[in-house]
């Protein structure tokens, strides 16, 4: 009897861990830490800051005044345009989730997200899938990086720095305009 149930009594505490670990993550809150970028794109005198894409707004409408800031842009010619933040210690990260600017899909092609250097998700030239809350187009556009998605995504990944870059296509065309233009990003683990 006791050999037919230690196979179970295993699943059990397998699921149970497994559930344990997913209870222990929470949201590494970015506001504040350290950030920066290759280039900041000059609207009116005010350049975008790094700050834009860590101030818990995922409003999908770029903002950039001297007393407010809402994502992130590069500027032209930026040729390895790149955003990173430190997040202040070393975590196990097991989802990412960054939040686009409305009409601008094509900037999330040729995107890679890495964590202390190694590589995490690789977005292609077709760019990532992208998502909205409720299924609603109105709503912020999204993408996360999981583990389960398609492309590289080499989840869970242990670091303090997260540096997002967009690397050009061979020929450039209209399509890859080098921008980094992103209006949030969070991250989820322990």
């Amino acid at each position: 009897m006791a050999r037919c149930c230690l196979p179970s009594l295993l699943l059990i505490l397998a699921f149970g861990l497994q559930e344990t670990r997913q209870q222990a993550w929470h949201e590494i809150v970015l506001k504040d830490h350290d950030c920066g970028m290759s280039s900041a794109y000059d609207l009116d005198g005010t350049e975008s800051d790094c700050h834009g894409a860590i101030n818990g707004n995922t409003s999908k409408y770029m903002l950039i005044t001297r007393d407010h800031q809402n994502c992130i842009h590069t500027k032209w010619p930026d040729n390895a345009p790149c955003w990173w933040v430190d997040m202040g210690s070393v975590y196990t990260l097991y989802w990412i989730r960054i939040y686009a600017r409305n009409n601008q899909s094509t900037r999330l092609t040729y995107l890679r997200v890495a964590v202390d250097g190694h590589i995490v998700f690789d977005s292609g030239d077709t760019g990532p899938t992208i998502h909205y809350k409720d299924n609603n187009q109105n709503n912020d556009p999204y993408f996360d990086i999981t583990g389960d998605g398609p492309g590289i995504s080499n989840m869970p990944v242990t670091g303090r720095n997260l540096t997002i870059t967009r690397y050009q296509a061979t020929p450039p065309d209209a399509k890859n305009d080098m921008f980094i233009n992103i209006c949030e990003v969070k991250v989820w683990g322990m």
